[in-house]
C-alpha cells in the first residue's frame, strides 16, 4: 500500500450524509463540484477487489439528486433508505444518521469518482452525527 497525506482541511467541506429514514444529502460544495446544480443521478460504487471501499459519482443511472435552492442556501437531497441501512450494517454503525467525508476525485475509466472515507468507522465513532 502507498499512502498519501491529505491535509485535514482538504476534505472537511466534502461530505455525504445518509439517514436511515431515507432523506439523505450531499454537502453543497461537493454537489457543486460534481455538477449537481441542475440535477442528475448519484451512482454509488463498491470496489469488487476491496469490498470495504465505496465511491460516488454522477452517473446516468442511480439515485436522483434534487436541488432545493432558497435565498440563503442550496441543499442537494436524495432518497436512499435501503442504501443508508446497508452501509450502517456494513460498518457496524448503530445510529440513524451518518456523515461520511469524501476524498478528492479520482479518474476511473471514463468516470470521475469520489472515495468515501470509511476507515474511521472500523475503529471509532468518528463521522457519526
Amino acid at each position: 500500500m502507498k499512502l498519501k497525506l491529505i491535509s485535514a482541511a482538504a476534505g472537511t467541506d466534502h461530505f455525504i450524509v445518509f439517514r436511515s429514514g431515507g432523506s439523505s444529502y450531499l454537502s453543497s460544495k461537493l454537489a457543486k463540484e460534481m455538477l449537481f446544480e441542475f440535477g442528475g443521478n448519484l451512482g454509488v460504487l463498491q470496489d469488487e477487489t476491496n469490498p470495504e471501499d465505496y465511491y460516488i459519482c454522477k452517473y446516468h443511472e442511480g439515485i436522483a439528486v434534487r436541488n432545493y435552492t432558497s435565498k440563503h442556501k442550496s441543499t442537494f437531497e436524495f432518497t436512499a433508505r435501503s442504501l443508508a441501512r446497508d452501509l450502517a450494517w456494513k460498518f457496524g454503525i448503530d445510529h440513524k444518521c451518518v456523515k461520511i467525508h469524501v476524498g478528492p476525485r479520482i479518474k476511473y475509466k471514463e468516470l470521475w469518482v469520489y472515495p468515501l472515507i470509511t476507515a474511521p468507522f472500523k475503529q471509532s465513532t468518528y463521522g457519526i452525527v
